[in-house]
This record gives C-alpha cells, sequence and structure tokens, in this order.
C-alpha cells in the first residue's frame, strides 16, 4: 500500500473521489457560463430592451431585462457557492482545525439559507388570521359541508380572496376555479359542454348554494326557467373595519348589496341510480348538456371501466346515500340499496381512486365523463373511498431528505486522523 508522504509546512495531500471531482468541476464551469451569460446580455441590454418595448411590454421592458441579468449573476453565485461546498467537503488543507473546517462549511450553509430568506420575501407573504376569521356567510355556507358545494356567478374584489382564502380555510368546496393554468384536458371538456348550461352545470356537480351579487337575483327572478331554482338565504353587505373585510347583515335601513341563494334542484353528492348504460365520451357529454334530457335517470359509464356491469333493469335514483365520514381524499358513505345500483360520488374521477365496499375491494367506475362511481348489490352497505397517489414523488423527496441528511452529517462528524495520508 502506498502512503502519501507529507512534508512539514506543506498541505496534506487528500485524496478526492473522481465523481466529486465532476461535480466542483461542473458546479464551476456552470458558474462561469453563467457570468458570461450575464455580461452578455449587460452589453445588449438597450436592444434587448427595445425590442421588448416594440412587442408591447412598454416601461416594463427595461424591468424584465434587469431582472434577467440580476437572475443570471444569483445563478452564477449559487452555483460558485456550491462549487465551493463541495470542494470542502472533500477535503481541508494542512493544518486547519475540526472547528474552522465545520465554519468554512457552515457558512456556506448559511449563505444558502440566507439566498432562500431573501428570495421567500417575494413569494411568501404572512396573511393575518382576521383575514379567513369566520363570518355570517362562512357560518351558512359550512351547513352544506361535506355534501353541498358552492358556486359563484361573479369572481370580483372579495368573491376571489374568499375562494383563494377563506374557503379552504373552512373546508368549503366550490365549484370555481381560482388558480389551474394547467387544466386538465377533460376538465376542460367538460366545462366547455356543460359549463354552458349553468343550472346542470350545478346539479351534476352538487351544488348547494350560489352567491351573487343582489342585482343577479333581481335577474333570475325575471328569467322564467330559473327563479323557481333558487330560495335567497342570506342578504348581506360588505365592508371594511381596520382595513379587514366584514360582513354586516342586511337591516330594513341597509338593504344587502349580496346574496346567497340555496340552491332548490337536485343536486346530490351521493346518490344511488337505478339505470347506467355504457357510453363513450362525445355521447356522454351531449346527454349531460342536452336540456332535453332529465339528469339522474340514466348514469353514463365510460366502457372502459364498464366491465362486468350487468344491464340495468330500471332507471332514475333509488335507496339512500348518506355521507358517514369525509376528509380530503377519503370518505365514507352508508348506503341502503334496493336492488342493484351504482353509487355515483360527485368527485373528479381518477386512478389514484380506490374503493372498498363492506371491506372489500371494489373498482372505482368513471360515469358521468368527469365523477366516479362504485357498483353496489342489494342491501345496506358501507363504502369507502380513498385516494392514493404515486409513490414516485414520494420516493424523489425521501432521496432529497438522505442527501441533506448525509451532507449535514459530513459537516459534523470528524474524519480519522490516519485517514487523510492514505492514498
Amino acid at each position: 500500500m502506498k502512503t502519501a508522504t507529507v512534508s512539514r509546512g506543506q498541505p496534506e495531500v487528500v485524496g478526492r473521489p473522481r465523481w466529486l471531482a465532476f461535480l466542483i468541476c461542473g458546479a464551476l464551469a456552470l458558474a462561469a457560463l453563467l457570468a458570461l451569460g450575464a455580461v452578455t446580455q449587460m452589453a445588449g441590454s438597450y436592444s434587448a430592451a427595445n425590442r421588448l418595448a416594440a412587442e408591447g411590454w412598454g416601461d416594463g421592458a427595461q424591468i424584465i431585462v434587469r431582472t434577467r441579468i440580476a437572475a443570471l449573476w444569483h445563478g452564477a453565485f449559487i452555483a460558485l457557492c456550491a462549487g465551493a461546498f463541495f470542494l470542502l467537503l472533500s477535503g481541508r488543507r494542512a493544518g486547519w482545525s475540526f472547528l474552522q473546517v465545520a465554519m468554512a462549511r457552515w457558512g456556506l450553509v448559511l449563505v444558502m439559507a440566507a439566498d432562500a430568506i431573501l428570495l421567500a420575501r417575494h413569494y411568501v407573504h404572512s396573511m393575518p388570521r382576521t383575514a379567513v376569521q369566520e363570518n355570517e356567510v362562512v357560518r351558512l355556507l359550512k351547513t352544506g359541508i361535506p355534501d353541498k358545494r358552492v358556486a359563484m356567478l361573479t369572481q370580483e374584489g372579495f368573491y376571489n380572496n374568499w375562494l383563494t382564502y377563506l374557503f379552504p380555510y373552512h373546508g368549503i368546496k366550490s365549484v370555481n376555479i381560482t388558480q389551474m393554468p394547467r387544466m386538465p384536458a377533460e376538465y376542460e371538456r367538460f366545462l366547455q359542454a356543460v359549463g354552458r348550461h349553468p343550472l346542470r352545470f350545478w346539479q351534476l356537480s352538487a351544488v348547494g348554494y350560489v352567491m351573487a351579487p343582489v342585482g343577479a337575483w333581481n335577474q333570475i327572478q325575471a328569467d322564467p326557467n330559473m327563479k323557481d331554482a333558487f330560495a335567497p338565504a342570506l342578504e348581506y353587505n360588505v365592508g371594511l373595519r381596520d382595513g379587514d373585510l366584514v360582513v354586516v347583515p342586511a337591516t330594513a335601513y341597509s338593504p344587502g348589496q349580496h346574496v346567497v341563494l340555496a340552491f332548490r334542484k337536485p343536486a346530490p353528492y351521493a346518490a344511488l341510480f337505478a339505470g347506467w348504460a355504457a357510453a363513450n365520451d362525445d355521447e356522454a357529454l351531449r346527454r349531460l348538456a342536452d336540456p332535453a334530457v332529465e339528469p339522474f335517470q340514466v348514469l353514463q359509464v365510460a366502457p372502459e371501466t364498464a366491465d362486468d356491469l350487468p344491464a340495468s333493469q330500471a332507471q332514475g335514483l333509488t335507496g339512500q346515500a348518506r355521507v358517514l365520514a369525509y376528509r380530503s381524499g377519503r370518505m365514507r358513505i352508508g348506503i341502503s340499496a334496493d336492488r342493484p345500483a351504482i353509487l355515483r360520488v360527485a368527485e373528479k374521477f381518477d386512478p389514484g381512486w380506490q374503493a372498498r365496499v363492506d371491506g372489500r375491494p371494489a373498482p372505482v367506475r368513471r360515469v358521468d365523463f368527469l365523477f366516479m362511481g362504485v357498483a353496489v348489490a342489494p342491501g345496506d352497505h358501507e363504502v369507502e373511498l380513498c385516494y392514493r397517489s404515486g409513490a414516485g414523488s414520494l420516493y424523489v423527496l425521501g432521496l432529497g431528505v438522505l442527501l441533506c441528511g448525509g451532507a449535514a452529517l459530513s459537516l459534523l462528524v470528524r474524519r480519522p486522523a490516519g485517514e487523510a495520508a492514505h492514498g
């Protein structure tokens, strides 16, 4: 075995794995490329700003260019820190004490932590508790949990604020979308076909309450096709008090400017169907969106999930279904069926959903194009639905935790004294 000779006054020779050397060189090379890109952007910043301004960005063109240059310099700095971090992990100069090595390595960790904190200021903002405080509207809507959703006729002003923060905090489900930059294709098709008919859309989606400015209620009353579908449940006003939104019930002296309407048409969250038929997606959407087709008569089952289903001998709703327990991704539903039926649940179908009927696995079927159903036999049963996502993301998260733990351990554990002297 060869041993490294360490001369007095010279740095000790420390073996470095080849993969770690590649990481160091790669990080430093990336830092150099990003810095070169930043210099190049700086040299052409004037023409870049003019080009963006001509495309319609106006005064924002200069801001975009400056932000792009700052991002490149920031990336170069982080890559340089990463290279230095790997370099310190791979060895140390002779004469450095364990405390000096630990301080140098933890210094880089602190740089990265400070960088994360500085960046977080642009993306993470604390919210006062008053922004999610319960009010009269919330108390009314919570009476429908978990069987009823909420629909909003407008998302302007405080409506969007409630949809984004207040309702999720209190577990109130809505059919409105606050943000969905990558809408699933099947959801988009459903909205395009059925969303044009609000009453049908709300029925299929288990809407129990509709929120709107009071002017919309006046228009609804003038529409013979809609006036019998709603009943006023709460009129209210919204104002500011010490900078916070507050709900004030309407009075004779202060008429309500906003209203919560109870949706009176049948809109079950969980229901048993006596009638069903296999139908491809185009046919299912056509029937669901056709005002002449009475809803909740024949359940449209996607052909790929209709295996082993017998032909139905009836139609319409049958028996009883009641939600016994509910939390996000898991629910228990008690049913009483007087004939073979399919339990339809107004939740979006996904392959991750798993079902058990009286503790025995049962297939989850895609019904009414977007929703899910479970076939059940006559009698009293308990159906449990549970959502389980793929384990891939969990494995990646676990690997990241292990890498971070190993890096932290390497900062705390001192290498044996004789290790550095051997090749």
